[in-house]
């Protein structure tokens, strides 16, 4: 089996955990390096805090054991974890139909279904005896991209390289900071109102004016929403001065 510890903390958060609990050792970068390099030998889902600035944490992950990649398959469409920009494409003429595709998905994402392969007029060869030309049924993976988180472990793991990584369609935008996500997560839930007054981590001068930093810099349809949950004269104004600008 996979080793049990994979999962890693950064800067504040990590010297924490290891002061006050003990929770936690404090590594040096080789070391981290060094289990990062081991968790992908492992084939463990590498995921880290859906920010782009000092995230807090990197979870390297199985799909037995982890909560997060539970939820993601008994929940995946509502995408209790955040995607990647990436989602496997399958290439149908190097594709061999072995499964180990399905079987690697952490989040059951990929599925063996029947198809047909192309008949001889089709692939341009002489055509078989009558009595032969039943239809061989052959298994073929067919991704569920609602689910897919593009962890990329199916690339990975592909005998004959038929599968590959392709940037989505739709891009997702990744929060700049742990505020930004804390904030735009709590106005799609329409309680942006409950983390600020009822948050005791808000509770100074210095993290109200990261939570309003955040919402000033949001496309307009989101500032209508916070504004609207958190019924502030003060943010209204924020927001008008800054539409005139």
């Amino acid at each position: 089996g996979a080793p049990m510890e994979t999962c890693l903390t950064f800067d504040n958060v990590a010297r924490s955990l290891a002061e006050h609990g003990g929770y936690t050792r404090l590594i040096s970068k080789e070391e981290a390096k060094d289990i990062l390099q081991m968790c992908f030998s492992y084939d463990l889902v590498q995921m880290g805090e859906n920010v782009r600035e000092h995230p807090a944490f990197m979870c390297n992950c199985c799909g037995c054991c982890c909560e997060a990649l539970e939820a993601a398959r008994k929940f995946g469409p509502m995408q209790p974890i955040a995607t990647t920009n990436y989602i496997p494409k399958i290439t149908e003429e190097t594709c061999i139909g072995c499964g180990k595709c399905e079987r690697t998905c952490p989040v059951n994402a990929i599925s063996m279904t029947e198809a047909c392969p192309p008949s001889a007029e089709e692939a341009g060869q002489p055509s078989a005896a009558p009595e032969s030309r039943a239809p061989r049924k052959e298994k073929r993976p067919l991704i569920d991209e609602s689910i897919c988180l593009g962890c990329g472990l199916c690339a990975k793991n592909c005998p004959t390289k038929a599968i590959v990584m392709e940037r989505r369609p739709i891009q997702v935008i990744t929060p700049v900071n742990s505020t930004h996500r804390f904030v735009a997560q709590a106005i799609e839930k329409g309680t942006l109102q409950n983390l600020v007054f009822d948050n005791q981590a808000f509770a100074n001068h210095r993290a109200m004016a990261a939570v309003f930093g955040v919402i000033l810099k949001l496309p307009p349809i989101k500032q209508a929403l916070a504004s609207r949950q958190f019924k502030s004269v003060y943010l209204d104004r924020l927001l008008s001065a800054q539409k005139e600008k």
